[in-house]
């Protein structure tokens, strides 16, 4: 009950626990067909989920955070998910990992906010890819690594410049 109450009240997605030995999965709220299986041997290893564990289960820094970007998750229905973990550490042991799958839908309900941006402005988030990894508000259907955004802003941010642009958009509409 206290990581259910914790996953409802800070919005996450799901919760896991991670033990140290073979990575096997012992504790998920979902328990969705991840549940039980190895990150270091299982069918899931290779995902987000299974680096982002496995990165923080070499890790002997208490204050050590690792984060796995958007991809599709196959026991999440193959939907964009990414993850964040971190060691749970004894003394000088790594004792487990408790990961957190992120929540799409809280990620979206801020970068949805439209408040300002008139008819053809909207905020939102790309990886260096160039993909979506939060909704579009001109679109009906999930644009989470779907849509690529090639803008000159766009290159700008990713090659680290920041500010405010004004400028024509990924849809062709200033």
């Amino acid at each position: 009950p206290i990581i259910r109450a914790f996953r409802k009240e800070f919005g996450f997605y799901d919760i896991f626990l991670v033990e140290p030995e073979n990575g096997f999965i012992v504790y998920t709220v979902f328990k969705e067909m991840d549940f039980g299986t190895s990150l270091f041997t299982g069918p899931y290893r290779d995902t987000n989920l299974g680096r982002v564990v496995q990165k923080a289960m070499k890790s002997k820094d208490r204050g050590a955070v690792f984060l796995e970007d958007f991809e599709p998750y196959e026991p999440s229905y193959n939907d964009p998910a990414a993850f964040i973990a971190a060691p749970i550490i004894e003394g000088d042991t790594v004792i487990g990992v408790l990961a957190f799958q992120l929540p799409v839908d809280r990620i979206n309900k801020v970068m949805l906010e439209n408040a300002g941006m008139g008819e053809t402005g909207e905020s939102f988030v790309i990886g260096p890819d160039s993909l979506m990894r939060t909704a579009s508000r001109f679109s009906e259907e999930s644009t989470i690594l779907k849509q690529k955004v090639e803008t000159e802003s766009a290159k700008d941010v990713l090659a680290g410049k920041a500010g405010l642009f004004k400028t024509t958009n990924y849809q062709g509409k200033t």
